[in-house]
């Protein structure tokens, strides 16, 4: 919001004129000499105006919702103006007077508070004559450029000390330097100017004051009573005005129209000088003043009858003009305003005047509508003038009936000469003697292109290390032809595009790729990225931008076997399936360090892996198990049924729960397997343990959790003792952890909750993992999960979660020296099948 720094008139904000800065009236020689200099207070404007020698009647301090609040009137030029009745009210408080546009320190920025400068004077006609302001002339203020007065009025006492910046109605910024304490009430600042720099500050209490009169511009306006001009029937009004004599204008006035067929008369006007100040006692002036206001009466403007003829054949509907005033010598000093409606036998025009624009080599159609008016009939041609050169348009004839409208269109045609730049263009329609017309901008835009992200509402995915590319769509705008380059913005640390230079031709569109560079140290996460070109009529971009999504390093596994990934001593195991010579082979892949270690062929289906403590691999098929690793496989005893989707603990012992059928039915018993001799064991068979289950292990091997796939509950085994113990588990549990110490942590769609020895639960507050894998074999506080679109990693030291976008996530597995192998997949267009990639997290 504006604040009121300076007087209304300085910032143009009084009643008819902006000041002139200057153009004081001569005094006479009959002016006494200027009154003694006078001290000044808090509530009080006292002292005789100089600088004029004009008859001041009112008044105002003025405010920007009204130029007449706050009321005195002079008697023989002598301002007493008693400040302490005068409350201004929520009109005139700002509530943001010392906020808007400032920076510094304010004890209470939602003070309200109103300030002015100056008192705009009006003659005994009510004729706006200059401004008076309190000029400091004397005392420790005196010596400051400009020095004047400034009073402010606030609802609560402050303090303030900074520096505000505003514009005036000219659009030049101004500097204010404030360094004040305000008491509620009525305050008195001294603000000083050089150049458009102002300050203000508390005004010393032993400044001394002259009330200094400046003059506005001179000039003459014209109000008129009834600003509605209709001639309907009639080829005249006659309409009372007053004129209004500002800065003590006079003389001899023309007056005309901006409408040529609209004229008035009388055409020239004399105004008398306004009263000088009478040398009359200063009894008889208060007595005279008094009789005015008891009686309500005030002198009148001059007042006189114009009148209006009109003698065009338009109609008009509510057409607002001016009534242009000059002076002797042709200058035009002022104005008055009003509208005109012409309704006669003819034609009604209308034009859809939405902003219209037009490109070089190009073509646009400009409807409209023609009614009929008082019955009008017949032939009507509509054609467009004052067209810019390089634009041609066709004129169109229109049957117009008295029953009903005629609409149609005009075609605006352009070539290679069409220069930029706004045009206002007359449309008329002529017809049976009848005119009426429309006027519209023309706008012809610089030639430019238009450039945007294609498809930008989809994420585009990057990978640390890699490359990649955003799609970009060039067009050409407004006949535009030649080269233009395009660049990324917005784009993240360590990712880097250069600009690409591509050729446009007019009216037509062309796609390029602008290719990506990823750093290997890239800053993760999604930005939002734009594309832009200095050609383009907008630098920040024509279309949405884009995210552009840096994700961890990848590795290409390709098609990849059912079976998953399993970590190694170092690295991870990956499969891959291929037929050929009659039947499957699976090829087991080592990979540390994004490359193969080893490449182990087994004959048959894999279909299950486990991760051994010695660092090899379990490989089950249909009917064969190996132990896998660098050196190769090594047959071993075939794992019973259920073995291969088990656990395996501290010992290399696969736990599972074998299925026996009976006679009476199937019987499910947790059981363990013991590598290289075979042998099965039962360990439990009195629990109720159900088929299709799943089994969880902590990272040590000596605790492992049971949860049954169709009934409620779970069963924690400690592997070292082989107790089975049974927990209160629901079948909304979502995911399972154990930690070392066999303590369980499990999610429901919601924060991590952990189940304690007292079998009480513990509700991590603030967490939301989402499908937990397990905990960090290195860092036992770290807990990972299946996030989103990616992978979770939340620090239970602190609860600290963050999410690392990966795309389609499938399958992962901890890594036996600290963090997570992470498994994502995407369709690959040119194979028809989807390829795998590895992610290593830590």
């Amino acid at each position: 919001m504006k604040r009121l720094l300076i007087p209304f008139a300085v910032l143009g904000m009084s009643f008819f004129l902006s000041a002139c800065g200057g153009g004081e009236s001569n005094m006479s020689n009959n002016t006494p000499p200027p009154p003694p200099k006078a001290t000044w207070s808090n509530t009080k404007i006292v002292g005789k105006v100089t600088g004029t020698d004009l008859q001041l009647n009112n008044a105002y301090l003025g405010s920007f919702s009204s130029d007449f609040f706050g009321k005195t009137t002079l008697i023989q030029n002598v301002v007493s103006f008693d400040l302490s009745a005068l409350v201004p009210g929520p009109k005139e408080l700002f509530p943001d007077y010392y906020s808007s546009g400032c920076k510094g320190s304010n004890s209470d920025p939602a003070a309200l508070v109103y300030g002015s400068a100056s008192l705009n004077a009006y003659s005994v006609a009510g004729d706006p004559l200059g401004y008076i302001r309190e000029k400091v002339v004397g005392g420790p203020d005196a010596a400051l450029p400009e020095a004047a007065l400034n009073r402010l009025y606030a609802d609560r006492p402050f303090t303030y000390k900074g520096i505000c910046s505003f514009k005036d109605e000219g659009g030049t910024t101004l500097t204010e330097n404030v360094d004040i304490t305000v008491q509620r009430g009525w305050n008195t600042l001294v603000f000083s100017r050089i150049g458009t720099v102002f300050t203000t500050a508390n005004a010393s209490p032993s400044d001394q004051i002259e009330l200094a009169f400046t003059s506005f511009t001179p000039g003459a306006f014209i109000e008129l009573e009834d600003e509605k001009l209709d001639f309907g029937s009639v080829d005249t009004v006659v309409v009372n005005a007053n004129v209004v004599q500002a800065g003590n204008f006079s003389g001899t006035i023309s007056l005309s129209t901006d409408i040529p067929a609209l004229t008035v008369t009388p055409d020239t006007l004399t105004l008398s000088p306004l009263p000088k100040l009478a040398a009359q006692s200063g009894q008889a002036s208060k007595a005279q003043a008094a009789r005015l206001g008891a009686l309500s009466l005030q002198p009148q403007l001059l007042s006189t009858r114009l009148t209006f003829k009109y003698t065009g054949t338009t109609n008009y509907s509510n057409q607002s003009f001016e009534v242009r005033v000059k002076d002797a010598g042709g200058e035009q000093v002022g104005q008055g305003n009003g509208h005109i409606t012409v309704s006669r036998a003819g034609i009604d025009l209308y034009v859809y005047t939405y902003p219209l624009t037009l490109g070089r080599n190009s073509t646009v159609e400009l409807p409209f509508v023609l009614t009929s008016v008082m019955g009008f009939g017949g032939t009507v041609i509509v054609g467009a003038g004052n067209l810019p050169g390089g634009v041609k348009a066709t004129s169109q004839t229109v049957i117009l009936s008295k029953d009903r409208p005629a609409t149609g269109s005009l075609t605006l045609t352009s070539d290679a000469s069409l220069k930029p730049g706004v045009t206002p263009v007359t449309i008329t329609a002529q017809g049976e003697g009848r005119t009426a017309s429309a006027t519209l901008n023309l706008e012809v835009p610089k030639p430019a292109v238009v450039v945007s992200i294609v498809n930008a509402y989809n994420e585009i995915a990057v990978y640390q290390g890699g490359t990649g590319s955003i799609d970009v769509l060039v067009s050409s705008a407004f006949g535009f032809q030649g080269a233009t380059t395009v660049k990324l913005t917005g784009l993240p640390e360590g990712v880097t595009a250069a600009p690409v230079s591509v050729q446009v031709k007019p009216m037509e569109s062309t796609t390029l790729s602008i290719p990506l560079a990823v750093a290997a140290d890239a800053d993760l996460g999604t930005s939002s990225v734009q594309v832009t070109s200095l050609d383009s009529a907008r630098p920040d971009g024509d279309g949405p931008p884009a995210r552009l999504t840096v994700r961890p390093n990848r590795v290409s596994l390709g098609s990849i076997g059912q079976a998953g990934i399993v970590a190694g001593d170092t690295g991870i195991w990956v499969t891959r399936e291929t037929y050929g010579n009659g039947g499957f082979e699976t090829t087991l892949r080592h990979i540390v360090g994004g490359k193969d270690t080893a490449a182990i062929s087994l004959t048959g289906t894999v279909y299950h892996l486990l991760s051994l403590p010695d660092g090899s691999v379990l490989a089950s098929g249909s009917n064969n198990t190996w132990v896998v690793a660098d050196k190769g496989a090594v047959p071993t005893a075939v794992a019973p049924n259920g073995a291969a989707s088990g656990a395996v603990d501290h010992l290399g012992r696969i736990w599972f729960i074998q299925e026996t059928y009976t006679g009476s039915g199937y019987q499910f018993r947790l059981a363990r397997w013991t590598l290289p001799t075979g042998a099965t064991e039962t360990v439990d068979a009195i629990q109720a343990y159900g088929s299709g289950g799943q089994l969880f292990r902590s990272n040590n091997g000596r605790w492992m959790l049971y949860r049954p796939q169709y009934s409620a509950g779970g069963f924690k085994i400690n592997v070292v003792t082989g107790e089975v113990s049974k927990l209160s588990l629901t079948n909304f549990f979502s995911s399972l952890a154990l930690d070392d110490n066999g303590a369980v942590y499990f999610t429901e769609n919601g924060p991590l909750q952990r189940i304690n020895a007292d079998g009480t639960v513990t509700i991590f507050n603030d967490t939301n993992p989402g499908i937990l894998i397990g905990f960090d074999r290195e860092n036992p506080t770290v807990l990972w999960s299946f996030y989103s679109n990616g992978i979770g990693r939340l620090d239970l030291n602190g609860n600290k979660f963050r999410n690392v976008t990966l795309g389609d996530t499938n399958r992962a597995a901890l890594l036996t020296r600290g963090g997570i192998g992470v498994l994502t997949s995407e369709f690959s267009r040119g194979e028809g099948v989807n390829v795998s990639f590895l992610t290593i997290l830590r």
